[in-house]
C-alpha cells in the first residue's frame, strides 16, 4: 500500500545511511483503520448504558426567601381579613361609633390604604426587608390595640386609618420580596403568591366568623395580631437574604 506523501518530503533513496524508517503524513491525508468508524460520546453512554446528567430543576418552593414570603402572606391575610370582616361591629361595640358614621370611617380606610401603598413603594425600592418586616410589625400592633385605645370614638377612627395604612402596603411589599427572592423564578413565585393570597382571604373570613360565633369579637382583633406578629417574626429570619436587601 503506497502512502501520498507531501511534497515538502525529502526524498531518501532506499539503503541509504541514517535513514529513517518514518512516514510524515501530508496534512491533506487522513487515516483510517478499515472497518473502523468514528464514535460519539453518544455510542459510548449506548456502549456503558450511561445517561448524559440532566440538571435537575430548582422549584421556587425550595427557595428560603420565597418560602418566607409565602408564609408572611397566608399569616397577614388570613389575621387582617378574619378581623376586618367585622370591623363595623367593632366600631360600633367597641368604640361606641354611631353606626352611621361607619361608612365614612371605611371610606377613609381606603385613600388611608392608597397612601400606604405609595408610601411602601417608594420605601421598598431602598430596604425591602426593612419595610415589609414595618409593615407587619404595624399591623400586629394596630388590630390588638382596638381592645385599650380603641374604647373611644377617636380611637377607633385613628386606629383604623393606621390599620389601613399599613395593610396598604402589604400587596405591594409582598409581591415586591417575592419577585427580589425569586429573580431566576419570578412567575413560578408569583403565581404561587397570588395563589396563596386568594386562598388566605377566604380562610380570614371563615375562621372570623366561626371565632365570632363561638368566642368573642374581640378575639378576631387577637387573632389578627397574633398572625401578624408571626409573620413579623418569619420576615425577621430572612434577614441575611442578600437579595431582599
Amino acid at each position: 500500500m503506497s502512502v501520498p506523501m507531501s511534497r515538502a518530503d525529502p526524498v531518501v533513496p532506499p539503503g541509504a545511511p541514517g535513514r529513517v524508517s518514518v512516514i510524515r503524513k501530508s496534512p491533506r491525508t487522513r487515516f483510517r483503520a478499515p472497518g473502523s468508524r468514528r464514535r460519539s460520546r453518544w455510542s459510548d453512554v449506548r456502549a456503558h448504558g450511561r445517561r448524559a446528567p440532566v440538571p435537575a430543576a430548582r422549584g421556587p418552593c425550595r427557595n428560603p426567601g420565597v418560602r418566607v414570603g409565602i408564609l408572611a402572606t397566608f399569616l397577614i391575610v388570613t389575621g387582617h381579613f378574619s378581623a376586618y370582616t367585622f370591623v363595623s361591629p367593632a366600631l360600633q361595640k367597641l368604640s361606641g361609633i354611631d353606626e352611621r358614621l361607619v361608612g365614612p370611617l371605611l371610606f377613609g380606610f381606603g385613600p388611608a390604604g392608597m397612601a400606604g401603598n405609595f408610601a411602601a413603594g417608594a420605601a421598598l425600592a431602598r430596604r425591602t426587608h426593612r419595610t415589609v418586616l414595618i409593615i407587619a410589625v404595624s399591623l400586629a400592633a394596630a388590630m390588638p390595640l382596638f381592645l385599650l385605645l380603641g374604647r373611644t370614638s377617636v380611637g377607633g377612627a385613628v386606629l383604623l386609618i393606621v390599620w389601613g395604612l399599613a395593610y396598604g402596603g402589604v400587596s405591594v411589599g409582598l409581591q415586591t420580596w417575592m419577585i427580589k427572592a425569586a429573580p431566576d423564578a419570578v412567575e413560578a413565585a408569583s403565581s404561587l403568591w397570588v395563589a396563596v393570597f386568594n386562598l388566605a382571604i377566604g380562610l380570614g373570613a371563615l375562621v372570623g366568623g366561626v371565632i365570632v360565633d363561638t368566642l368573642t369579637l374581640q378575639g378576631v382583633l387577637w387573632l389578627g395580631g397574633a398572625c401578624a406578629l408571626a409573620a413579623a417574626l418569619a420576615i425577621r429570619s430572612a434577614r441575611g437574604d442578600e437579595n431582599l436587601r
